[in-house]
């Protein structure tokens, strides 16, 4: 049809595939039009045509973040899941619950929820990790001593001031902590860890205790030299590549 030329036309069981609704939701009218408005409407325009014999559905995305989104977002608040991207893309806050929850007026376990969404919508991604693995070379039986998932990615560093809010550091003591932070726990591995592993063939898991408090150390150094009250670190959240440049884009002209 004229009118919808720039629209995307699909049958009912191609619209029920798209958006994850079970086919008995088009038996009645009344439960048909909440699947539409539950499914189909938070991202796009769709208008129902009756061609012959057959319905068929012609859609069309939203503007705005939702249709960079492209997937429904219920009940949700679209200001709440702007507020969490927005921090991720910027770099102006720490990108933690806390800081979400803070920023967008909202409990820190509502926030759980906005984030497990974004997680299960394939909008913020895992990190890569490789695996590591420590060989026992003592004994040269080629066992397993320890293995661990090494998150890959960007740092980021903050510090948690005495009245709880969160502080980024700048550029320039991030780069200086994340260079002190690595050499100290490459030095404490190489002399401590390490050689329990191979000497005594300690596991893995029982290296817990020693490795926390290698790094309750290292941190206790790290506050002391940079005047930090209680620094932290997390691996930076990755936003999907596919939608990354759209949402850097659109915060660009909301500004």
């Amino acid at each position: 049809m004229e009118q919808y030329k720039d629209w995307e036309k699909l049958s009912t069981k191609e619209l029920c595939v798209r958006f994850s609704i079970g086919p008995s939701a088009f038996k009645r009218k009344q439960q048909k039009e909440a699947a539409l408005k539950r499914k189909v409407e938070p991202t796009h325009h769709v208008r129902e045509i009756k061609e012959g014999r057959e319905n068929f559905y012609y859609i069309k995305p939203k503007g705005g973040l939702i249709g960079i989104l492209n997937c429904s977002i219920g009940k949700r608040d679209i200001n709440v899941i702007e507020t969490i991207l927005k921090v991720i893309i910027e770099r102006k806050h720490v990108p933690v619950q806390p800081v979400y929850a803070k920023l967008a007026g909202v409990t820190q376990s509502a926030i759980s929820g906005y984030v497990a969404f974004l997680k299960e919508n394939n909008i913020i991604i895992p990190p890569v990790t490789i695996p590591q693995y420590v060989l026992d070379e003592k004994e040269k039986t080629g066992e397993i001593l320890s293995q661990r998932e090494r998150k890959e990615g960007h740092r980021i560093y903050y510090d948690i001031n005495s009245d709880g809010s969160y502080r980024l550091l700048d550029e320039d003591t991030q780069a200086q902590i994340h260079d002190t932070y690595t050499k100290k726990w490459g030095f404490e591995y190489a002399t401590q860890v390490y050689p329990l592993q191979q000497e005594y063939g300690i596991k893995g898991q029982d290296l817990k205790g020693v490795i926390g408090n290698i790094d309750r150390l290292i941190w206790h150094k790290i506050n002391e030299t940079f005047g930090l009250n209680n620094g932290k670190r997390i691996t930076e959240p990755e936003i999907n590549p596919e939608i990354a440049k759209e949402l850097i884009e659109y915060f660009k002209q909301v500004i």
